[in-house]
C-alpha cells in the first residue's frame, strides 16, 4: 500500500520516491521543451536561463530543484509536528502533484521562487508563542521579495504574512508594517540597477501584470488531465473536511499552523487571477494542498479504499504524462 509505505521511516521509501520521481519525468528528459522569458517571469529568471539554450540542462536542474523541495517542504512539516517524524508523504506528494501535468514538468519561472516560499512558511510557523516577531517578518517579507523576482505573482503572498499575524494575534503596527519595507529591499537594489542603466520602463511591464485575468482558468486541454485535476481536486476536499472536523484534536500551536497552512492555499486561490497568459506556473497552491492532503493521509487509521483511490489516481497520473508525450491515444 503506497500511502502506509510513505508513512514509515524506512531508507527503502526514499529509493522508491527517487524512481518513482524520475519514471514520471521521463517524457520530459526524453523531449525537453523549450526555455524562454516570459510575461511573468522576473529579472532573476530571465537572467538565469540567458546562461545556456540546452534544453535538458534546464529540464534536469527543474527536476533537482523539484526534488530537492520536496525533501525540504517534508522537512519542514515534521520540524512543525504537523506531520510524524516518520512520514515522507508531504514531500511525496508535493513532487507527484507538482509534476501531475505535463505543463508542469518543464523550468519555469516559479521553480525557483519556491524554495523562498517554502522557506517563508518555516519562518511564519516560528512566530508562533514569540514576544518579538520584528526578525521573522522581515525575513519572510525579504524572501518573498526575492521570490517574486523569479516570478512576479508570488507577491500575493504579503498577504500570507498578514493573516498570519492575525491568527496569531498580534496588535503591535510595527509588525503589520516591517515586511512591506523587507520585500521593496531587493527591488530598491534593482531600482537602482535600472535607472542606472536607463531601464526603468521595465518596471511598467512587472505593473502591467497585476491585473485580474479569467480567460486563462481553462488550461487544461485534453479530457483526461481534465478528470485527473478533478480527482485531486475532490481528494483535497475530502482531506480539507476532515482535516477541520477532527482539528479540535490537536494542541493549539498545531491548531495555529494548520489554519496557516489553510490561508496560504486561500490567498494561492487569489493568486490564480492575477496573471496574463501564465496561468499554469502558479502552482504555489500545490504547497499546502499537498500538505492538507498529508495530513489527511497520516490521520487515517484506515487506509483500504482511499488508498485504493489514491493509487488508482497515480497510475492514471502517470499513464497521462506518457500518453501526452507519446500519444498512445
Amino acid at each position: 500500500m503506497i500511502i502506509r509505505f510513505f508513512k514509515q521511516n524506512y531508507i527503502s521509501q526514499y529509493l522508491l520516491f527517487t524512481i518513482l520521481a524520475i519514471v514520471l519525468w521521463i517524457p520530459s528528459f526524453t523531449e525537453p521543451p523549450y526555455i524562454a522569458a516570459q510575461d511573468a517571469s522576473g529579472p532573476l529568471y530571465n537572467l538565469l536561463i540567458g546562461f545556456t539554450t540546452h534544453k535538458l540542462i534546464w529540464i534536469i536542474f527543474a527536476f533537482a530543484c523539484l526534488y530537492i523541495q520536496s525533501f525540504l517542504l517534508n522537512g519542514i512539516l515534521i520540524y512543525h509536528e504537523i506531520i510524524p517524524k516518520t512520514s515522507f508523504l508531504g514531500g511525496f506528494l508535493f513532487f507527484i502533484l507538482s509534476s501531475s501535468l505535463i505543463e508542469f514538468q518543464y523550468f519555469h519561472p516559479a521553480l525557483i521562487g519556491q524554495f523562498f516560499i517554502i522557506i517563508s512558511i518555516h519562518n511564519l510557523n516560528k512566530m508562533y508563542g514569540k514576544d518579538y516577531f520584528m526578525p521573522d517578518t522581515f525575513k519572510t517579507g525579504f524572501l518573498i521579495g526575492l521570490a517574486s523576482l523569479f516570478y512576479f505573482p508570488f507577491i500575493i503572498y504579503l498577504l500570507l504574512i498578514w493573516a498570519s499575524l492575525l491568527l496569531f494575534r498580534v496588535s503591535r503596527i510595527r509588525p503589520w508594517i516591517v515586511p512591506v519595507f523587507s520585500f521593496a529591499t531587493p527591488y530598491l537594489f534593482l531600482f537602482t540597477y535600472y535607472f542606472w542603466f536607463d531601464k526603468l520602463y521595465i518596471f511598467e511591464g512587472y505593473v502591467k501584470q497585476l491585473q485580474l485575468n479569467f480567460q486563462n482558468i481553462w488550461l487544461l486541454k485534453s479530457e483526461l488531465s481534465i478528470y485527473q485535476s478533478l480527482a485531486y481536486v475532490f481528494l483535497f476536499l475530502i482531506s480539507y473536511l476532515f482535516l477541520f472536523g477532527k482539528i479540535s484534536e490537536n494542541s493549539i500551536i498545531v491548531r495555529k499552523k494548520i489554519y496557516m497552512i489553510s490561508n496560504m492555499f486561500l490567498i494561492s486561490i487569489l493568486g490564480f487571477f492575477f496573471f496574463n497568459e501564465s496561468l499554469n506556473e502558479f502552482i504555489g497552491f500545490i504547497i499546502p494542498f499537498s500538505a492538507i492532503i498529508a495530513i489527511y493521509f497520516n490521520s487515517l487509521k484506515k487506509l483500504f479504499w482511499i488508498n485504493l483511490f489514491f493509487s488508482l489516481l497515480l497510475l492514471c497520473t502517470y499513464f497521462n504524462a506518457y500518453n501526452h508525450a507519446f500519444h498512445w491515444i
